[in-house]
């Protein structure tokens, strides 16, 4: 109780802090995942085309011939992290071409005129963020959501034409130099 009472009174609202409190607060916080859209699990957000979602979930659903609601519903998921995939390879595409603009106008240079001006600019600019690193782990992460979905749905669709099913196999490595 003695650190509460030596506190000022600005941080004690950090204890106390529940988030916003207005409609508008609300409206505005319900929209942070959405400034780049790479974190958003909202299909589309600002900028993208739903008849492209649309396409490209008809194609999913094509290529699986998905046979019920479970299987149904996996298409769906397979088809929205994969849409959520390509959004982070934008995200991080946009990102390079923004930091490398950026860089370019700082040292005052109109643009890269060679492949060893280009690569010196874009290690200044990916050497100093950790955005790309983050958007390139989320990406390995949506990865594997997507491929232990297929492969789920593999399985099922295996069991339903009554082939072999192959249990899903997990295997731990470790590499060490001799």
């Amino acid at each position: 109780m003695e650190l509460m009472d030596t506190m000022e009174p600005k941080s004690m609202n950090n204890f106390n802090a529940t988030g916003p409190k207005t409609a508008e607060g609300k409206a505005i916080v319900a929209r942070n995942a959405i400034k780049h859209g790479s974190y958003s699990e909202a299909v589309p957000v600002l900028g993208e085309d739903p008849g492209d979602f649309e396409v490209l979930h008809d194609g999913i659903g094509k290529s699986l011939l998905p046979v019920g609601p479970l299987e149904e519903a996996l298409v769906d998921r397979l088809a929205r992290l994969w849409w959520r995939i390509q959004r982070v390879g934008r995200a991080e595409r946009e990102g390079l071409r923004s930091c490398l603009e950026r860089e370019l106008r700082r040292c005052n240079v109109e643009r890269a005129t060679n492949s060893t001006q280009l690569a010196y600019f874009l290690n200044m600019t990916v050497g100093d963020s950790h955005h790309a690193e983050r958007l390139q782990r989320h990406e390995a992460q949506l990865e594997r959501s997507f491929f232990r979905i297929l492969h789920e749905l593999e399985r099922l669709q295996a069991r339903r034409m009554g082939q072999g099913i192959i249990p899903p196999l997990v295997l731990d490595m470790s590499i060490t130099k001799d």
